[in-house]
């Protein structure tokens, strides 16, 4: 099962809210990927939560928005090409 990193943090939001507290290792097994890979979503997560505007910003939500701005971009300014 591949999940990209907004889905991966919410499920590891998700168990660790539904199930209380566990062990890194339990809670990778869960999802069927590595304890630093939970670590650094965790610590992500703890750093992020003193800033409220951040929880927007990484709901499904605040997603949507984003990609609507960028793409009201493109369309206003015309921008054709990608510079790199």
């Amino acid at each position: 099962m591949t999940i990209n990193i907004f889905q991966r943090r919410r499920a590891i939001a998700e168990i660790a809210t539904q199930k209380g507290h566990q062990t890194l290792a339990q809670i990778a097994q869960a999802l069927g990927i590595s304890q630093t890979s939970v670590w650094q979503h965790q610590t992500a997560r703890q750093s992020t939560v003193s800033t409220p505007v951040s929880e927007f910003w990484a709901s499904a939500a605040g997603m949507g928005y984003l990609i609507r701005v960028v793409v009201a971009v493109f369309y206003y300014f015309g921008i054709t090409a990608v510079f790199i």
